[in-house]
């Protein structure tokens, strides 16, 4: 069974000098990228606002049958899965932030926020260089730091 182009995922990274947002389809095509600058490293509720305004920029690119799944974010930190909240993301600054519902309450769609090197190790798995894979490590550095996930036996 193949994925459909039509159901589209928005893509958030977090970052100290920027967000960048993507539309991704479910069949992995990116629509559209955009990334904003920062002049300096953002709050949690300043990211939301950008996110929101950027958000409300890639709807318009939005195939005329495409519907909106929900938003991942991809955090440089310790995140709690199950609420989006972020525990400790040490180069932006934030601890105990409610990113996940603040993005929930500013778009009015479903956001899951997890630790990006954990979704990056998965999404690897899945789609990428690693798909299969029963046992793999994956790295990642950026400006906001260098992170890691590990796949053991199939399992993050």
């Amino acid at each position: 069974m193949q994925a459909s182009a039509g159901v589209v995922a928005i893509a958030i990274v977090p970052e100290i000098d920027a967000i960048t947002m993507a539309l991704v389809t479910f069949d992995r095509h990116v629509l559209r990228r955009v990334r904003f600058e920062t002049e300096s490293i953002p709050t949690v509720v300043e990211a939301v606002e950008i996110a929101r305004r950027l958000f409300d920029e890639l709807r318009a690119d939005l195939p005329p049958d495409g519907r909106i799944a929900g938003i991942g974010v991809a955090v440089p930190g310790l995140v709690r899965a199950a609420d989006g909240c972020v525990r400790w993301a040490p180069h932006l600054g934030w601890r105990d932030e409610p990113l996940g519902s603040l993005l929930e309450e500013a778009t009015g769609f479903p956001v899951l926020a997890a630790n990006d090197a954990n979704l990056g190790a998965r999404a690897e798995n899945l789609f990428g260089a690693a798909v299969d894979a029963r046992h793999m490590l994956y790295m990642n550095g950026g400006p906001s730091g260098i992170g890691g996930g590990i796949i053991v036996n199939g399992e993050l």
